[in-house]
C-alpha cells in the first residue's frame, strides 16, 4: 500500500479498511497493513480460506485476493508480505541513498545513521 503520507493517526486505509491502520513513526504518519485473518465481508465463504486477504467469488469459483503489498503463496490460500526493500530497492530505486525499512504490506525510507531529515525538502543531511 503506497499511502505513506497524509493519513490521520489511527485511521484506516480506504482500500482495505479491515487490514490497515495509520501509525506515527518519527516525523511521518504511515499507513500499515495489519496481519489479520480475512475480513468478514459478504464475499467471504467457507470454500475459500484466505489468510491476510479476502475471499472473492468469481465465475470460476472462489479465489483469494491479496491487498497491495502482499502476494499469494504457492498454496494460493495465504497472502504473504512482499519485502519491497529486498525486491525493489536493488540499484537504489526505492530509497536511493536512504535506508529502506520493510513493513507489513509496505515500506518506508529513513535516514542512515549520522544523518537527519532536513525540511522543507525532506532530504537526509549529515548531522551537525
Amino acid at each position: 500500500m503506497q499511502e505513506t503520507s497524509g493519513c490521520t493517526l489511527g485511521a484506516h486505509s480506504r482500500r482495505f479498511p479491515a487490514f490497515s491502520r495509520c501509525l506515527g513513526l518519527s516525523d511521518l504518519n504511515i499507513c500499515f497493513l495489519l496481519a489479520t485473518e480475512a475480513d468478514s465481508s459478504e464475499e467471504d465463504s467457507d470454500e475459500c480460506r484466505c489468510l491476510n486477504g479476502r475471499c472473492v467469488r468469481t465465475q470460476q469459483g472462489s479465489v483469494c485476493e491479496c491487498p497491495t503489498g502482499f502476494q499469494l503463496d504457492s498454496t494460493r490460500t495465504r497472502c504473504l508480505d512482499i519485502d519491497e526493500c529486498q525486491e525493489l530497492n536493488q540499484r537504489g530505486r526505492l530509497c536511493k541513498t536512504e535506508r529502506c525499512v520493510n513493513t507489513s504490506g509496505s515500506y518506508f525510507c529513513t535516514c542512515k545513521s549520522g544523518y537527519s531529515r532536513s525540511w522543507p525538502h525532506g532530504i537526509c543531511v549529515p548531522q551537525r
